[in-house]
């Protein structure tokens, strides 16, 4: 069954269960209504991850809105459940307005076992907002999940695409020069993003980052 039947299925069957009295009378129908609002979410975030592939390859912006108009259809008591969902939305409210807020807001009332994904996610947020004390923990927490390649260069090309628009994000090569000596072991790319984070950063800036990212390029250096 297609996304836009099976759609249509849960519309006419949460239409027929509301305007007859079954709901009432058969706990049932009660739960199959409980769990709608599941099932709606699970197809919204199916057609929001696919427009969000086609952006990742095509960098439409003509997509980002349709990418918001589908994840702002999801009932707000689902977004704290589903963190697909809640993460689409992140996605789709920073490339739309560069609003981080939403994002961290979402993502950070997720209790519990984290992932990697959430970890970066948070990580760039912070960076970006020029917060790299946090976005750094969060970048280290993500060190102790299981990742997958195509997740990591995920993470990886989106930074470097904002980046492109965004050049005055200098902690964002922070960011990707972590990913590159810490995850990747590629001690070129790494070598030239905190070269790049350590040109741009102001001498009374991310102590703490400068620090770390001079010790790295000392380590590459020294085996080159």
């Amino acid at each position: 069954m297609g996304v836009t039947s099976a759609e249509q299925l849960y519309a006419e069957l949460d239409y027929e269960l509301h305007q007859t009295h079954v709901l009432d009378n058969i706990p049932a129908c009660q739960k199959i209504s409980e769990r709608l609002p599941t099932r709606f979410t699970e197809i919204h975030v199916t057609r929001s991850n696919a427009l969000y592939k086609q952006w990742f390859e095509s960098h439409n912006d003509e997509l980002i809105d349709a990418i918001a108009a589908e994840i702002f259809r999801i009932d707000k008591e689902q977004l704290t459940k589903n963190e697909q969902a809640a993460t689409l939305l992140a996605i789709a409210s920073f490339l739309k307005d560069r609003d981080t807020k939403t994002g961290i807001k979402l993502l950070t009332s997720f209790k519990g076992h984290s992932n990697f994904m959430r970890e970066f996610n948070l990580g760039f947020l912070y960076a970006y907002n020029k917060d790299l004390d946090t976005a750094y923990s969060h970048y280290r927490k993500a060190l102790n999940y299981k990742m997958d390649d195509l997740g990591l260069a995920t993470v990886e090309e989106f930074i470097m695409w904002v980046l492109s628009k965004e050049p005055d994000k200098y902690e964002l090569h922070f960011c990707v020069g972590f990913i590159n000596f810490k995850i990747k072991r590629d001690n070129l790319s790494a070598e030239k993003d905190l070269q790049l984070f350590l040109d741009k950063c102001p001498a009374n800036m991310h102590h703490r980052q400068c620090q770390a990212a001079s010790a790295w390029l000392q380590n590459i250096r020294s085996k080159s």
